[in-house]
């Protein structure tokens, strides 16, 4: 039943149909990242992790990109693209591609004529700092940890996503 709920909401959710590259997406997106500053509204109307009831995880969700705080002066930005967002991943055959060569680190999605952005998901804390992380992105973002977050090492550390891929940190000139 979870299966077909997320594939119907791969199907009606708006696309975004970017059609930028990889590199091109984290090029553009970090440049954005690192000028980014929430006003202090934003700030305050931000999320921020809660416990689930009757359980000991704590988990944050977001469509494509939100603002998280972690106490009156730290925050983190993230940033998501979903592979779903492409025109051509509706079809079968492109999915089966896509999942085969990632799992033989073919690289991320891939069409004849040009690599398109994938997956992607990047942050930048209230410090500048600015990492990535390669999880997969469907509908939005759901961000798990199995302890309270309680500062911005904690977030980037001990929280998990949809298929437990790590954060890393990125330097700005790399991509």
């Amino acid at each position: 039943m979870l299966l077909i709920i997320a594939f119907v909401s791969i199907l009606i959710l708006p696309k975004e149909h970017c059609e930028l590259s990889e590199k091109e997406w984290y090029n553009i997106n970090t440049e954005k990242l690192t000028a980014y500053k929430p006003s202090a509204n934003e700030l305050q109307a931000a999320k921020m992790f809660t416990k689930q009831a009757g359980g000991n995880l704590y988990r944050i969700y977001f469509y494509r990109e939100g603002l998280i705080r972690i106490d009156e002066n730290s925050w983190i930005y993230v940033k998501s693209h979903s592979f779903h967002d492409h025109e051509y991943t509706a079809s079968f055959s492109w999915k089966l591609k896509h999942y085969i060569g990632k799992y033989l680190n073919y690289g991320s999605s891939s069409s004849p004529s040009k690599i398109y952005v994938g997956d992607a998901i990047l942050a930048v804390d209230s410090n500048g700092r600015i990492y990535k992380n390669n999880g997969h992105v469907c509908a939005g973002v759901e961000i798990g940890a199995e302890q309270e977050i309680k500062t911005i090492e904690d977030f980037f550390s001990k929280t998990f996503g949809a298929d437990d891929s790590k954060w890393e940190i990125i330097d700005k000139n790399s991509n």
